[in-house]
């Protein structure tokens, strides 16, 4: 009956479904009914519904979500025939009119005012059913080209700080990933599935992140060794500076936050012929970056000469301490001296 609405259904899913399943379409999008209805991974259903067999569900009664049951995956790039198709009915933006909503074919059926918003990256279709209030009420993703290796890859940031330090991690892998698991602290051990979490570290260290991405052909794993560095912070002032009685072995005492030090040495005439330029003083750097507290300075002063030492802590993740910048009278701070000249620590 061509005045029937029912009877050109049945045709279209009888003869324009197969059509369309052989050219391999891979989402197909109608109105109509003031509802919103979205099928599972379907092919090869054309009949009533009750015809439809457990053989029709490529993907068996999935969700098709990636924090549910799994995305659709489909192995090839291109139009493949009969790789599965997903059905939605979006006619609930203005109206609704969605009647019983008992089709065994459609995963979700809602009589809910709503927009369906479809984004798209590369092999990943991204789609989400919105409500009238914009609450996600529906999703599903659909990735391609599964037939092949993803290739992982990822960014963080920030990557280096004070503790508790809160970093995100942005996926990079290629778009015919379906699947993420994440170890941040390289225990093997998975941490997160989400494609882009957020982590706060709250104890100092250094933390070696892994990334496997995964699709229905297998995974590919990218390891950062050591890639995010929390540390105690600034460290204190270095205290107990001092020089043995040879006059060649310095010693100091260990400040709060600090891994390593800094030690430079200056000449002390230029420092009282200058008013206190640490700049034009400065002879060198003796130590750089060590960890230990003590040093050795093998050049012993001229008599009627002399030398000046400063030491400094540096942080697990380079912050730098303070030469104890302080001190009246002089023609610059200590800090800002030793850094403007050449031969300064880095």
């Amino acid at each position: 009956n061509p005045g029937d609405s029912g009877g050109r259904l049945i045709d279209m899913r009888e003869n324009a479904l197969p059509i369309l399943e052989n050219w391999g379409v891979d989402l197909v999008l109608s109105g109509h009914s003031h509802s919103y209805e979205r099928s599972f991974l379907l092919d090869g259903h054309y009949g009533l519904s009750d015809t439809l067999t457990a053989g029709m569900k490529p993907a068996g009664d999935t969700d098709g979500r990636i924090d549910g049951d799994g995305a659709y995956q489909k192995a090839t790039a291109g139009p493949a025939a009969h790789e599965g198709a997903v059905y939605v009915v979006a006619g609930s933006s203005g109206k609704l009119s969605g009647g019983a909503l008992n089709h065994p074919a459609m995963y979700i059926s809602l009589n809910q005012l709503g927009s369906l918003v479809l984004d798209f990256e590369g092999d990943r279709l991204q789609a989400s059913f919105v409500d009238s209030s914009a609450i996600r009420q529906d999703n599903f993703t659909m990735v391609k080209n599964t037939g092949n290796l993803p290739q992982a890859d990822f960014s963080a940031a920030p990557v280096a700080g004070a503790a508790p330090l809160t970093v995100d991690f942005t996926d990079l892998s290629t778009t015919n990933t379906a699947a993420w698991s994440w170890d941040f602290d390289g225990d093997s051990l998975i941490d997160s599935t989400e494609r882009n979490p957020s982590l706060v570290f709250g104890t100092p260290g250094l933390y070696t992140v892994e990334l496997t991405a995964s699709n229905l052909t297998g995974s590919d794993l990218e390891a950062k060794a050591d890639h995010i560095c929390v540390s105690e912070g600034t460290p204190a002032t270095t205290t107990g500076l001092g020089l043995a009685s040879d006059e060649q072995s310095l010693f100091w005492s260990p400040a709060s936050g600090a891994y390593n030090y800094d030690l430079v040495k200056g000449d002390l005439d230029s420092l009282r012929s200058t008013l206190g330029s640490f700049s034009d003083s400065l002879l060198g750097c003796l130590e750089d970056g060590g960890a230990d507290l003590a040093a050795t300075d093998p050049d012993a002063p001229a008599p009627g000469s002399g030398f000046f030492y400063l030491v400094r802590g540096v942080g697990l993740c380079g912050e730098e301490g303070t030469y104890d910048s302080g001190g009246a009278g002089q023609s610059q701070g200590r800090d800002a001296g030793i850094q403007a000249s050449p031969v300064a620590c880095p």
